[in-house]
């Protein structure tokens, strides 16, 4: 993550599937000054969406 936020420092937030949970949160938080958010509990097949 620390990558991006250098490549890209106008980025405030981040959108994570429920596998980056604990530590990944908190370095977000404290490390980088951004805000994580996990999404739990999608359902249905995973679709990719056409490239724009």
């Amino acid at each position: 993550m620390d990558r991006r936020v250098d490549k890209y420092p106008t980025i405030q937030a981040y959108a994570a599937d429920d596998s980056y949970r604990g530590t990944a949160v908190q370095h977000a938080q404290t490390q980088q000054g951004r805000f994580l958010e996990v999404v739990v509990g999608l359902t249905g097949p995973y679709v990719p969406m056409a490239k724009r």
